[in-house]
């Protein structure tokens, strides 16, 4: 049995037609917010346990997109809440673990509240679970760029279902932007987006070393 594993592939090449004739192709990709949402009810319906709309997007924040991760978490809160209906947020500051998507979402409002001691508290917490400054700085971007078309669509008078509709998003994941865009300007998010292309760069070449590197550009923002 010959297994290839590719995160990306050309289905027009010949490799991948012949592969399809003769074995079998799996498409693993990520199942979508709807999807997610609907499964992670079905689990606690079957559990006896219930939540609102507002705690359901507080916990994917945290979770992330991962089911493994979004199952172990899940389990522990069905544990952790025995002898009640509802989950509430509370519990989920309690027992569950914030993914890195989750830490970047507390550091761009720390951010955002000009509270640098709690950013670079985050930043290191990160550095110290292992985790590379080049993706701290990729998702920093990455979600720089999703409140900047955030903020240009809302202005606009776009509701929020229509911008995660638009954009493809997770609906929690426009819910956190629209209120985070409040504490910046614009112009400074766009600012902070050239900045953490070209500090790729500089990274890359040699010129500035990576841990600092991120370092700068959450102090200077």
């Amino acid at each position: 049995v010959v297994v290839f594993v590719e995160e990306e592939i050309d289905k027009r090449g010949k490799l991948f037609k012949l592969i399809k004739e003769k074995g079998y192709i799996s498409e693993m990709s990520s199942q979508t917010p709807a999807i997610l949402e609907k499964w992670i009810l079905g689990i606690l319906n079957s559990n006896n346990k219930k939540i609102t709309r507002e705690t359901l997007d507080y916990f994917l924040a945290g979770a992330g997109t991962d089911m493994t991760n979004i199952s172990s978490e899940l389990e522990k809160l069905i544990s952790y809440t025995e002898g009640r209906d509802v989950i509430a947020i509370t519990d989920i500051n309690e027992i569950c673990t914030v993914q890195t998507v989750g830490k970047i979402f507390d550091m761009i409002d720390a951010m955002g509240n000009k509270n640098r001691i709690r950013t670079l508290e985050l930043y290191y917490d990160m550095i110290e679970v292992k985790e590379p400054p080049m993706r701290i700085m990729y998702m920093l971007a990455r979600q720089f760029n999703i409140m900047i078309q955030v903020a240009e669509l809302k202005h606009s008078g776009m509701s929020g279902k229509d911008m995660a509709a638009k954009l493809g998003l997770a609906p929690f994941v426009v819910t956190k932007a629209m209120k985070q865009v409040t504490n910046f300007k614009t112009v400074d998010l766009k600012n902070a987006l050239r900045e953490c292309i070209q500090m790729e760069e500089d990274v890359k070449n040699g010129r500035v070393d990576e841990k600092i590197g991120v370092e700068m550009i959450l102090i200077k923002y």
